[in-house]
């Protein structure tokens, strides 16, 4: 059996789509506009007595991300798939190898899942 443990939180943030006029009619985008965006992140475990505890690792995709880019946090430029494949590189770097998967919603509306 595979087995995945998960976490959910939320972080107010800001960014923006620098080419957003080029490929979307959505041109807003491109200036700095504000979401509330909500995280679902994964990581498998080996055993059932889970050698994560998923509270801890909620706390800590969190706190990196606020020390990483301020409260609110200041995304600029990036994307929900370019912030989940940073909170993946950060969840590799703290729990070593093993799959993961981030997804990211603005609004919890519209996202990505960015997965390995």
């Amino acid at each position: 059996m595979h087995k995945l443990i998960f976490c959910t939180f939320s972080i107010e943030g800001f960014h923006l789509w620098k080419e957003a006029s080029a490929y979307s009619s959505e041109e807003y985008l491109a200036s700095k506009h504000r979401h509330m965006f909500y995280f679902k992140c994964s990581a498998s475990v080996i055993d059932s007595d889970r050698e994560i505890e998923f509270i801890s690792m909620g706390r800590a995709i969190k706190d990196y991300l606020e020390s990483t880019y301020g409260h609110p946090c200041d995304f600029n430029n990036m994307s929900c798939e370019k912030i989940a494949e940073l909170v993946i590189i950060f969840m590799r770097s703290k729990y070593g190898e093993r799959r993961y998967s981030v997804t990211v919603l603005e609004d919890n509306e519209n996202g990505s899942m960015v997965f390995d």
